[in-house]
């Protein structure tokens, strides 16, 4: 499983802390850890609470939109007719 760290701005300073131990944890598991966040607290973007929260909503929205799509394409396979061999 991937699992995506985002800090936002006043974090930005513990990023590398936060990085490190939870890679620290979970690689063992067999997961990976990809940094999205602030990488210091000098970066030249800075990213806010409202950014990250409207970032993560729109990618679960999108994750949600998909599987609702591919439930319907499944559902619909059922309904159309098998062609005849």
């Amino acid at each position: 499983m991937k699992i995506a760290l985002i800090n936002e701005n006043s974090q930005a300073a513990k990023n590398e802390l936060i990085f490190q131990t939870l890679k620290s944890v979970v690689e063992p598991m067999g997961h990976e850890v990809v940094n999205y966040g602030m990488y210091s607290a000098e970066d030249d973007h800075p990213l806010t609470y409202v950014q990250n929260g409207i970032g993560l909503s729109l990618s679960l929205w999108a994750l949600h939109y998909i599987w609702l799509l591919l439930q319907t394409v499944a559902s619909l396979s059922s309904v159309i007719p098998q062609p005849i061999l």
